[in-house]
């Protein structure tokens, strides 16, 4: 059986979120602590706390009934993900790997490099690529470009 389970959303096609991690408490305090704990080391900006509605159906139920630590987040949405979105999911996933002694160092995993060369938006109306500067800020090309 597995001891913690790290469950990353970017977000449905509807809806689109700040970066932001949560659990759920389960009503065992041990467990319950560890998942809170797995959410300060994970260190989204953004950290909420549920209460379990005990819905067998969901993974965080199945993670408390097998007295597994859960950790989810969400970090983007509307069909994306943000590269400062992957970074904080990236850094947060290899510390609680550490955390969880699934990974010795850190400094094992490759950064996330040339994020600037990686912020695309398909435009697919005319099938090109424009450069997305910021969170929500698009560089639209002109259309001497785009043909």
């Amino acid at each position: 059986m597995a001891d913690v389970m790290i469950d990353v959303h970017s977000g449905g096609a509807s809806l689109e979120y700040l970066p932001t991690a949560f659990t759920n408490l389960s009503g065992k305090s041990e467990l319950d602590r560890a998942a809170v704990e797995a959410m300060r080391v994970f260190g989204a900006p953004l950290s909420m706390l549920f209460q379990d509605d005990s819905e067998a159906r969901r993974a965080v139920s199945s993670a408390h009934l097998n007295d597994c630590v859960y950790l989810a987040s969400e970090m983007g949405g509307a069909g994306t993900v943000g590269v400062d979105a992957l970074a904080i999911a990236h850094a947060g996933t290899a510390r609680l790997l550490q955390h969880f002694g699934l990974l010795r160092s850190i400094d094992a995993l490759e950064p996330i490099r040339d994020a600037e060369r990686t912020r695309f938006v398909q435009v697919p109306s005319r099938a090109i690529r424009c450069a997305l500067r910021q969170w929500g800020s698009l560089n639209l090309c002109s259309d001497s470009v785009s043909r």
